[in-house]
């Protein structure tokens, strides 16, 4: 079958969170017999840093309320309790440090507010992923765009008997597949209880 071989080297970070130091992968395939030796390199992690920018005319905004975090492909990330996250400082600054693989971007926001881009260097991270293979990768140029005037979408969800239904879940998505992924602010999931 198919295998990903992967090699980490773990550095402790703040609060005892594990941060990735070096990271290295190797896609390998067997068939039948022992496959040939495997070379397995690692590289050092990368780190991305940027700034947020809140379209709002909320005086009650606070940038420490949003952290940045990056999530790794299940099959070209690293596995693992791995801390890949950044807190915004008041300033508007962010820093995240041990990333390694593939990964995509997050952000987490209060109530209210929702991520229009994570712009880094041209590319909307929002939707695309972002592959780290060493220090040369690190960014400094990521722009995350938060608004808290986001359009919603409301109903209600009856039987065939027009009552209402208490268990029931709905689903919005983007007609776009690419857009379907774990965490995708593409893909939206509400329902009670």
């Amino acid at each position: 079958g198919e295998y990903v071989l992967r090699a980490t080297t773990p550095a402790e970070g703040p609060m005892r969170m594990q941060t990735l130091q070096a990271y290295g992968a190797q896609f390998i395939t067997v068939a039948g017999a022992d496959p040939p030796p495997v070379i397995l390199t690692t590289a050092p992690a990368a780190m991305l840093s940027g700034r947020i920018v809140i379209e709002s005319e909320r005086s009650d905004a606070s940038r420490g309320d949003f952290f940045v975090t990056a999530h790794p492909d299940p099959d070209a990330g690293p596995t693992g309790r791995w801390a890949f996250e950044g807190r915004f400082t008041p300033d508007g600054l962010f820093q995240v440090r041990g990333l390694a693989g593939t990964l995509r971007l997050a952000v987490m926001t209060p109530p209210g507010w929702w991520v229009k881009s994570i712009g880094v260097g041209g590319l909307d991270a929002l939707h695309e992923p972002l592959r780290f293979s060493g220090p040369d990768d690190s960014r400094t140029d990521v722009t995350v765009v938060v608004s808290d005037g986001a359009a919603a979408v409301g109903g209600r969800v009856t039987d065939d008997a027009g009552q209402a239904v208490d268990d029931y879940r709905v689903v919005v998505f983007s007609t776009d597949e690419r857009r379907w992924f774990g965490r995708s602010p593409s893909v939206q999931i509400t329902g009670g209880p």
